[in-house]
């Protein structure tokens, strides 16, 4: 049996609210932001860096799995990035989902 696959749509929440720039709806936001993501089970993008990349002589599962988590991070970077108000984008454009969401 096939298993249905869960796409990852920040349309609903992206349409809902923005992160205000002076942060007073954070609570809420973050709370809808971590559910979405749990969702899809990129939650845990939040919770920890991506960090270095392997040296390229590492075992290509390790490399693998390294990728998938940096495309992991790239999704929900931008994702939270479009779902600020243009002040918070302008600030945090530069920064990783975990040090983006660390610092809100």
């Amino acid at each position: 049996m096939a298993h249905a696959v869960a796409t990852l749509n920040f349309n609903t929440f992206l349409e809902k609210a923005n992160l205000k720039d002076d942060g007073s709806n954070f609570v809420d936001w973050a709370r809808n932001l971590r559910l979405i993501l749990q969702a899809v089970k990129n939650n845990y993008v939040l919770d920890a860096a991506l960090g270095d990349e392997p040296p390229a002589m590492s075992d290509q599962d390790v490399l693998n799995a390294w990728q998938l988590r940096k495309e992991d991070h790239l999704v929900v970077q931008c994702a939270v990035l479009y779902g600020l108000e243009p002040g918070l984008q302008r600030r945090f454009e530069r920064h990783g989902a975990y040090e983006m969401f660390q610092e809100l």
